[in-house]
């Protein structure tokens, strides 16, 4: 309640009394307040439940929205608060520490409730946040709606509730169907949410220990376990196999008992919102249940409309001015039969408000108005919060709201559970962080909840203009943020392991966009682990550089004392030598391939004969040794085969590339000198479709060509092309070699047209359309289609069919929790792979392009970053590989 309005005297003054105590305790910090509170009944009681009250419902007393039920529920938070007063030496009235004084101020307000409706303590409207099973006296409209899910539960078994955020699908569970199963006397009822580790929340709503069978959980009634907000198992950062083990655990509690009349039947029902329909069909016991056994909650009636706004207002005692009804609805359904699903939350809260502006008993069209109608209500409650903060709780503020966002790249985006500590915590200054929670937390724009922190409603993120717009401008730093964050969570549950870490390009991207106070205390640790990592690599490579040096004069000085010694002593040296390298080789093979693969080729120096040597050499083309823009992932960025399989082109860390005859593989030698053009690092050498040209691109932000008819005579073919601002990624060829595609960090993709190779020149404008850098190209078997992927997490579709008139296609393809990395289609062009950083590998029908449509679930391809897909001539077959040193192969058909 804003200023007291509206409050009656004998609660107004509690409020004010009560407020007076905390400025004389020095306004501490509600949380802090709560928890003392708390402490000191547990002390006195035991261990015997909660007896004290939450700090969001302290803030309700200290603003006059509510009074405490129990003076055992407030005793303990004044002795807390008089203790901290007397200990700060402020002046306390005697007044203030009289408890006797207290329980009267308590007995006149709590009394005054009963006496007259006008000075009701709790509003009967939830404003953004649901109605729980308590409020059922207040919940109106949904009567069809609750009868119906009634009639279906009784038969057991997963029934999904399916519907649009903030349609009202928890209010109907839990103020709805819980009571009116209920009044039956037959139902056992569990509640949960999934949460980031739903296996250990379903233990915990049944009440038995991990491992027990769920059906010990009453056996002698029937029994409903309600999972509501069930997207959470897709947003809160759970592990693909603890979805798996959850969803197995939901199987076995649906399943119907054998003997009826034993045992009463088991019903789940899972409320998921519309939008994550989709999702839930990539795993058969979801998609059985959505094809079998699903319910749509869609919007109200206007009848029912009107019940939900008239019907809490009578409970309550109140009335409403005429017109006042009528004005709502309309706003609401913006002159319409009907409204947006979504849009249920946007009318509790104005009733809300609207009930805090009532005059006596009444709530009146003038106090509509002031609360800003359906459309400001929300808005202008945010803003005026907004308005209380001084600048240092501003700053705090839109740290702690941003970091309650979960940002989706093809979704809405969603609320997150956060634990208070980290909330507060990125924070420079915990005393305002403490401040602005407490505001937002009394203008219910944030829930506080035991030691967890949410925007109450998703509501609030669609109707708050000042939150979408921080959102929208930074939504590539907020998406890799996120992905640090749950990196850095497996990185700790790996042990620390090295091969979790980011490195190369991926490290210099978290870097950029995760500032001080920007991420949790984990993730910190974790980048800040990766950059030693970094900077140890990079030591160990002027080192093994010296060394290698060193060597070559070793070697140098065992050449000329051959001359001396025997070929006995001569060959045992060697020996060992080439036995060191290849030993300090396989040793760093996990954690640094890129290492692992230089030392390989020393070995190969050493011995140019030794056929396992270049077994091994060759065998680190499949390695992920091709982004680091940084050069701290080894020497070789990238190693390609002309089509005939007979030459090998290497990318080098020295930005020159070297051709190599492997027509026998067994002895590997290299051909003509190396080709030095680039200025910086390489990134990229890939050969045309009739083995002729070779084009490579590097950091140097440029392309080149290269003729390689003649491998011994190569030579460059043209000026630099110079496409775009940035780093030139994997380049992709089209099928008769005429179009060269060339993304760029830039955001673009660059079309070449090299019908005269001599002189090429751009087909068109760069292709814009991604939000951060494009990291390869791929086209289409038959040269129509060109893919994208990019580090916005997306993959795009271009129409190249007339190269001079690309066109974007349908969508971003998205659903990847990091970068995007790699795209290939198959020989027969109708289906897509990518893969991406977060180990995963998803396809795509391209039947019609302009709609492609996923096939199944994401494959965990990899236990590191996905940086190359490839399927067989046949395409039947995906290969894939990654950061994790390894080659997988996935049957397709």
């Amino acid at each position: 309640m804003s200023g007291g309005m509206g409050i009656a005297a004998p609660r107004k003054i509690f409020a004010e009394r009560f407020a007076e105590l905390f400025a004389a305790a020095g306004n501490p910090a509600l949380r802090r307040v709560a928890a003392a509170a708390e402490d000191r009944m547990r002390a006195a009681r035991g261990s015997r439940g909660r007896g004290s009250a939450s700090a969001q419902r302290i803030s309700d007393w200290k603003s006059g929205r509510n009074v405490p039920a129990r003076f055992e529920s407030l005793l303990p938070v004044l002795l807390t608060l008089v203790d901290q007063a007397k200990k700060s030496g402020r002046p306390l009235a005697p007044e203030l520490a009289d408890m006797q004084e207290w329980r009267r101020l308590w007995a006149e307000s709590d009394a005054w409730r009963g006496e007259s409706v006008d000075t009701e303590t709790a509003c009967p409207y939830p404003g953004l946040t649901s109605f729980r099973s308590a409020d059922a006296a207040l919940f109106f409209g949904r009567r069809t709606a609750t009868d119906e899910l009634a009639d279906l539960i009784r038969a057991g078994g997963l029934l999904v509730v399916v519907g649009a955020s903030g349609a009202g699908k928890s209010s109907l569970l839990h103020a709805g169907l819980v009571p009116a199963i209920a009044s039956e006397g037959r139902w056992s009822v569990a509640a949960m949410t999934p949460g980031a580790a739903p296996v250990s929340a379903l233990w915990e709503a049944l009440a038995v220990s991990p491992g027990d069978t769920p059906g010990r959980w009453a056996p002698d009634r029937s029994r409903l376990l309600i999972v509501d907000q069930f997207e959470e198992l897709f947003t809160a950062g759970s592990a693909e196999s603890e979805r798996e083990s959850f969803l197995a655990l939901l199987a076995s509690l649906a399943e119907r008992p054998a003997d009826p009349d034993e045992v009463g039947p088991t019903a789940v029902v899972v409320s998921v919102r519309a939008d994550f329909y989709s999702r839930c069909l990539h795993y058969p016991l979801l998609a059985d249940a959505l094809t079998r056994r699903s319910w749509l909650l869609g919007p109200m009636r206007l009848d029912e409309l009107a019940e939900a706004i008239t019907g809490p207002a009578e409970a309550a005692g109140l009335s409403l001015e005429p017109g006042l009804e009528e004005l709502a609805i309309t706003e609401l359904c913006e002159g319409r039969q009907g409204y947006d699903a979504g849009a249920l939350p946007l009318l509790s809260h104005v009733m809300a408000a609207t009930w805090e502006r009532r005059e006596g008993a009444r709530l009146t069209v003038a106090g509509y108005r002031k609360a800003g109608g359906v459309g400001g209500s929300v808005a202008a409650t945010a803003e005026r919060a907004w308005d209380e903060l001084s600048p240092a709780q501003r700053r705090a503020a839109k740290q702690i709201l941003l970091g309650l966002v979960r940002v989706a790249s093809d979704s809405r985006d969603t609320r997150r559970r956060v634990a208070r500590a980290e909330v507060v915590a990125p924070a420079g200054d915990p005393d305002a962080a403490e401040a602005a929670l407490e505001t937002l937390s009394a203008a219910r724009l944030v829930t506080l909840d035991a030691d967890v922190a949410y925007l109450t409603h998703e509501i609030v993120l669609e109707a708050w203009p000042r939150l979408r717009a921080w959102i929208d401008a930074d939504r590539v730093g907020y998406l890799v943020r996120q992905r640090v964050e749950a990196d850095a969570a497996e990185w700790v549950d790996s042990g620390h392991a090295s091969w979790a870490l980011y490195r190369g390009d991926r490290l210099t991207a978290a870097a950029e966009h995760c500032g001080p106070g920007t991420v949790g205390p984990g993730a910190r640790e974790f980048l800040s682990a990766a950059s030693q990592a970094r900077r140890r690599s990079q030591r160990r490579s002027s080192v093994s550089k010296a060394t290698l040096a060193l060597l070559s004069v070793v070697a140098l000085l065992l050449a000329i004392a051959a001359y001396s010694q025997s070929r006995t002593a001569t060959a045992e040296r060697n020996d060992a030598v080439f036995a060191r390298v290849l030993s300090e080789a396989d040793r760093l093979q996990a954690g640094d391939p890129s290492m692992s693969a230089q030392l390989d080729l020393v070995a190969a120096r050493l011995r140019p004969d030794d056929v396992g040597v270049w077994v091994r050499l060759l065998g680190t083309q499949d390695m992920p040794l091709a982004t680091a823009v940084d050069g701290d992932t080894g020497p070789i960025k990238q190693v390609a085969y002309r089509r005939d399989g007979r030459l090998l082109a290497s990318a080098g860390h020295d930005n020159s590339i070297r051709l190599w005859d492997v027509a026998d593989p067994r002895r590997p030698s290299p051909v003509g000198s190396p080709l030095y053009g680039h200025q910086e690092f390489l990134t990229s050498a890939v050969f045309s479709p009739d083995g002729r040209l070779l084009a490579s691109a590097g950091g140097d932000h440029t392309v080149r060509l290269w003729d390689v008819t003649e491998p011994a005579a190569a030579h460059p073919v043209g000026e630099p092309l110079v496409g775009g601002a940035g780093t030139v990624y994997l380049l992709g060829f089209r099928g008769d070699g005429r179009i060269l595609a060339a993304p760029n960090h830039d955001h673009t993709v660059a079309l070449w047209d090299l019908a005269d190779p001599a002189a090429p020149r751009q087909a068109c404008p760069p292709l814009a359309g991604h939000t951060g850098p494009v990291r390869s190209a791929a086209f289409s078997p038959d040269g129509r289609l060109l893919a994208t992927a990019s580090d916005d997490l997306t993959v795009r579709l271009w129409d190249v069919s007339a190269p001079e008139a690309p066109v974007p296609l349908g969508v971003p393809l998205g659903g990847f929790g990091a970068t995007a990395h790699s795209v290939a289609f198959a020989p027969d062009g109708r289906t897509l792979a990518a893969g991406s950083d977060d180990g995963t590998v998803r396809l795509w029908d391209l039947a019609d392009p302009a709609a492609p449509r996923e096939l199944g679930g994401p494959l965990a391809a990899q236990t590191g970053a996905t940086w190359s897909v490839a399927f067989s001539p046949d395409g039947h077959v995906l290969a894939t590989a990654g950061t994790d040193g390894a080659v997988k192969l996935w049957s397709l058909h």
